[in-house]
């Protein structure tokens, strides 16, 4: 069996791994998520969330290593007009790399697929 390494986009699509699922407890933020949540464009992050859900998240992006997801992207709901973009690590006690608001109406349209693997 081939080990599968690499960053991958949903709209690329993603290598046949086992993805996140479940209910993921956050156990830290990193100083780079809470600075990212004070000074982000669209305003402060008054509430960091606690866990991510991924029945209700949308999982866009991947790193893989040897067949595991080391690195998850999550859209997640944050208020009425944003997203919370919430970068995590499942492997590593869900750890949170950075975090990032997008509006609800901004859906990122301009994929680099130069940056990401094919499957």
């Amino acid at each position: 069996m081939n080990k599968m390494s690499g960053l991958y986009h949903k709209e690329i699509g993603f290598p046949n791994v086992r993805l996140p699922e479940g209910i993921y407890e956050i156990k830290k933020y990193s100083p780079h998520a809470l600075r990212a949540a004070q000074d982000d464009r669209y305003g402060e992050a008054k509430k960091l969330p606690t866990h991510v859900d991924m029945s209700k998240a949308d999982l866009f992006e991947i790193e893989v290593e040897n067949n595991k997801v080391i690195k998850a992207a999550v859209r997640t709901h944050y208020d009425d007009k944003l997203d919370l973009i919430i970068v995590f690590m499942p492997q590593n006690n869900n750890f949170v790399k950075t975090v990032w608001f997008n509006e609800k109406t901004d859906q990122h349209r301009t994929l680099q697929r130069w940056k990401y693997d094919i499957p």
